[in-house]
């Protein structure tokens, strides 16, 4: 294998990892799976500065678990703790809208 296809190689085993691993990326690695994958596009949600959220992760557990109770499924629990730290409580004056939008993206 060349040089060539053995770093096209890792490029695409390192967007593999982080599309399918990462729920919290950094604006490099978000910049990295744009520009690998555009597509992805309506998948990374920017939060702020330097932090993205990946809805590929929850968008699997979304599918698989439709029909659960989410109160008491620990991943949305968990998920929603994670966007309480990212973006403030929900009650919080201006995230009204953030906090629609994210649901309405994470409840489809």
């Amino acid at each position: 294998m060349n040089e060539y296809l053995y770093e096209e190689q890792l490029k695409n085993e390192r967007f593999e990892m982080l599309i399918n691993t990462k729920d919290v990326l950094t604006k490099e690695e978000a910049d990295f799976i744009l520009s690998w994958d555009p597509t992805e596009h309506e998948n990374i949600i920017y939060v702020r500065d330097d932090v993205f959220l990946n809805l590929n992760i929850y968008s699997e557990h979304d599918h698989e678990k439709r029909n659960e109770d989410d109160a008491n499924n620990p991943q949305i629990t968990r998920m929603n703790e994670q966007l309480d730290e990212l973006l403030g409580p929900k009650d919080m004056p201006g995230f009204e809208g953030t906090w629609g939008k994210l649901n309405d993206l994470c409840n489809v």
